[in-house]
């Protein structure tokens, strides 16, 4: 992450949820009912991963249920229909919130049309959950070597793996650096996942009279239904976290139109907030994959890895290392996810593919 007007230690809560970029009724006609169940419950199992480790250590967790706001009435009504077919199908309960309910007992949005609510998704505070996992790696008796970065992989019959300050060798190798493999080192992700900005403002707290104003009355985590994504939650300080699309490539990442984009947007969305101003903002990698799913394998040379969360890592992140340190030992772990990366075609061009989905996305944005 990069971060401009914050410390490390202040980054703000980011979102476990409870579902991945795909519809139920996509994943269903991809990988069929059976396959979808497990899945289904994969995903569940993941937050509770989530969930277990937060009450061990503090994770800064925050209150429950994750809100999927529609953009248009075009896709209130598919969020409608995706909430019954959810409990028709998956025996899971989602809520189902109209316009004036969700102004009323949530916030006063000015630019959506209902929402559906997740019970199980919930806020983080990242630096809090990556202390937790090392913390609970230590106390198993494992090492952390950090400022370590990897330069180049050598696989043959071991795989040799050297960095600036030295170099390891090992018969199993686990790669599990998600958007920040680095793209132009030769290994079993090159070419196969295409690292995308994703850009986060947080603002000064808000004054008692512009959160009555905004009638915020939540901190659920929040994400809508664009194509082109803003997802925002008010903060336990009473600041609020607003993200969304970065630049297309790291040269512009610190440009301050998108920074300044995400503010326009912000105060479009809520009564009282013309006034707001930013105080942090910072840029990161996910990672997408071609078939925007996450996968989880086993190369044929013991090369281990897990990425293409495509946004949703937090929670997928827990399960996915649960299932490599299965397969690691030989175990099955029988899953829909447990398949090789799809290789990007054109890889090299993949940034021009990046700007005519955003441009095409712009457009379905507004068509609704």
């Amino acid at each position: 992450m990069k971060l401009a007007g914050a410390a490390a230690a202040e980054m703000p809560v980011l979102f476990c949820l409870s579902s991945g970029r795909l519809s139920y009724q996509q994943l269903v006609s991809r990988f069929g009912s059976q396959a979808t169940s497990r899945l289904h419950n994969d995903f569940l199992q993941g937050i509770n991963l989530v969930e277990e480790i937060g009450k061990e250590y503090d994770i800064g967790q925050c209150e429950s249920g994750y809100l999927k706001l529609a953009h248009s009435e075009k896709w209130y009504d598919r969020l409608e229909k995706s909430a019954d077919y959810l409990h028709q199908n998956f025996n899971y309960n989602v809520e189902t919130i109209n316009k004036q309910a969700f102004q009323n007992d949530y916030v006063c949005h000015q630019k959506i049309h209902g929402a559906i609510r997740y019970s199980n998704g919930f806020g983080i505070h990242p630096l809090k959950l990556v202390h937790a996992y090392a913390q609970k790696a230590q106390s198993l008796g494992i090492k952390i070597y950090t400022n370590s970065s990897v330069t180049q992989i050598q696989s043959d019959s071991n795989h040799r793996v050297t960095t600036h300050s030295g170099s390891v060798t090992a018969d199993k190798l686990v790669m599990a650096t998600n958007g920040y493999t680095p793209s132009k080192m030769a290994s079993a992700l090159q070419h196969k996942i295409l690292p995308v900005l994703t850009s986060v403002i947080v603002t000064e707290p808000l004054t008692n009279v512009q959160r009555e104003a905004a009638n915020f009355k939540t901190r659920q985590v929040m994400m809508d239904t664009r194509e082109l994504k803003y997802y925002y939650r008010l903060l336990p300080d009473n600041r609020i976290l607003f993200g969304g699309r970065g630049a297309i490539t790291g040269a512009h990442a610190l440009d301050p139109k998108y920074a300044n984009r995400l503010l326009h947007e912000l105060k479009n969305s809520f009564h009282g907030l013309e006034k707001l101003n930013i105080d942090h903002n910072w840029h990161g990698w996910i990672s997408v994959s071609l078939d925007q799913m996450p996968h989880i394998h086993k190369t044929k040379n013991n090369v281990y890895y897990a990425t293409g969360y495509c946004g949703s890592g937090v929670s997928f992140t827990a399960l996915a290392g649960k299932q490599l340190a299965d397969l690691i030992v030989g175990k099955d772990i029988n899953s829909p996810l447990s398949t090789e990366l799809p290789h990007f075609p054109f890889a090299p061009f993949r940034r021009l593919g990046q700007r005519a989905y955003y441009q095409l996305g712009r457009l379905k944005d507004a068509i609704g």
